[in-house]
């Protein structure tokens, strides 16, 4: 039988494309596992944690406790002058609004969407106050 390749080289040429496949596999995994693990530590859009470790992000949709969409959470929520202990949301109305605060107390759950404890009725006022401008709140 003759052969162009000496059977020695053969060899040597499958070991260095195993040990070649092995190190790209485990640099990939390496590289793969490091930005899953930086968004899971870190995450820009969560804002507020409350002491049961409920997490809000910005964005999510706010519901009232009948389950009706009242609006999302505000971008400005991360925003340093934010009070502690305070929710700000964007309310869903027609025309430009402002962020109405509401008290953190009142979240029941924030699973999928951020639940609060009072109805839309209850939050009106604030909602009221949303739609005017400043200076025509009420004192």
């Amino acid at each position: 039988m003759i052969t162009t390749v000496r059977p020695s080289a053969r060899r040597r040429r499958n070991r260095r494309a195993a040990r070649i496949g092995v190190s790209l596999a485990g640099a990939l995994a390496v590289l793969a596992a490091v930005p899953a693990a930086q968004s899971v530590a870190h995450d820009p859009l969560v804002c507020f944690v409350d002491a049961q470790g409920r997490k809000v992000r910005i964005g999510d949709t706010v519901r009232d406790r009948l389950g009706r969409e009242i609006g999302w959470i505000s971008g400005s929520q991360c925003a340093a002058n934010t009070p502690p202990g305070k929710l700000r949301i964007v309310p869903n109305l027609y025309g430009p609004v402002d962020p109405i605060e509401v008290d953190a107390g009142v979240l029941l759950s924030a699973d999928k969407d951020v639940v609060l404890a009072l109805s839309a009725d209850e939050l009106d006022r604030s909602l009221q106050y949303a739609r005017t401008d400043s200076r025509e709140a009420p004192s």
